[in-house]
């Protein structure tokens, strides 16, 4: 289930808070209240806090907190606002031009450090959209071209951090790879795009997965290893004559040919079309007969096609 909770409003909280305040004895104007829950960032256990606080102080032994009084409180009370950030509105004030330059070094990596694992791929996926209004010229270019450069030497130290637990390269890391690209190409966005890095990544970790699994299976007959099996030719050649067979209809020779490599009908259906898919061809499977598709199904289950090699079934998480 999608269940979404929003922050209640500075109306909600400080009604709510006033009451508990005047329980203890502590009488707060309406709007004091609602400005110190905005400083809060909306976070009903700070403005708890800060007002037991405020209870103890001598200069509120009398009861009574005025706007101007929690005004006076508010620069010394008020939440960090990195806190309250996103890594989307982190991404959006470094790649906007009236914000960054305003930054001062610091402030910049507070906007890296909200999430150092998502924040370089976020400006990585948007530095070219934020100056993709500005006219294009040579000075621009160099730019965009200083910052690709940048942020590959990021990426080496990010995997020099990850190889070795190198940590003490995180604020080169970042600085390489958010901050001073960020400087170099910044413009405006109205809202960055969440890293097609990430989904590429799961796509290829899959496809990675489906290769050892066949190769597993094709190893008993074929010298092919796991990183050579698609750029080889090997999986495209076996998948066209499976295909072809299938369709001329002919669920025989499909089925020779899976028992020629001790392989199954899900390895067709599942690991010779989504490598092939992988490699930018067609998915030529669903485009065959239904019929076709039943018939080679059950000539797999009849009992004649014996299963070479049986790999250990993946460990599924318990649900507590």
């Amino acid at each position: 289930y999608d269940v979404r909770f929003a922050r209640p409003s500075t109306s909600t909280i400080a009604q709510r808070v006033g009451q508990i305040a005047a329980s203890e004895g502590l009488a707060a104007e309406p709007n004091a209240l609602e400005a110190l829950a905005e400083s809060c960032g909306k976070d009903i256990r700070h403005v708890l806090n800060q007002l037991q606080v405020m209870a103890k102080m001598p200069q509120y032994e009398e009861g009574h907190v005025s706007y101007m009084d929690m005004r006076h409180r508010l620069r010394d009370i008020a939440k960090d606002s990195s806190i309250m950030m996103n890594p989307f509105e982190a991404c959006r004030n470094l790649l906007t031009s009236s914000v960054v330059q305003k930054m001062h070094m610091r402030e910049k990596f507070d906007h890296f450090f909200i999430d150092h694992n998502l924040m370089h791929l976020m400006i990585h996926e948007n530095y070219l959209n934020s100056v993709g209004k500005k006219q294009v010229d040579d000075d621009l270019l160099e730019a965009c071209a200083r910052s690709a450069e940048c942020v590959a030497l990021g990426d080496i130290l990010s995997d020099r951090i990850r190889s070795v637990q190198d940590w003490s390269l995180l604020p080169d890391m970042g600085l390489l790879s958010a901050i001073y690209p960020a400087t170099l190409t910044n413009g405006f966005v109205a809202f960055p795009e969440f890293p097609k890095f990430l989904g590429n990544y799961s796509k290829t970790s899959r496809a990675k997965r489906l290769c050892a699994e066949l190769q597993a299976h094709l190893r008993l007959t074929s010298a092919v290893l796991t990183k050579t099996l698609v750029n080889s030719g090997y999986t495209q050649t076996l998948y066209r004559r499976l295909m072809d067979s299938l369709e001329s209809e002919d669920i025989s020779g499909a089925a020779a040919v899976l028992d020629a490599y001790g392989l199954q009908r899900e390895h067709l259906a599942e690991h010779l079309n989504e490598l092939m898919q992988h490699l930018s061809q067609e998915d030529g499977f669903k485009l065959i007969d239904p019929k076709v598709k039943a018939a080679m199904t059950r000539e797999m289950n009849s009992g004649g096609h014996a299963v070479r090699v049986v790999l250990p079934a993946s460990k599924k998480r318990r649900v507590s």
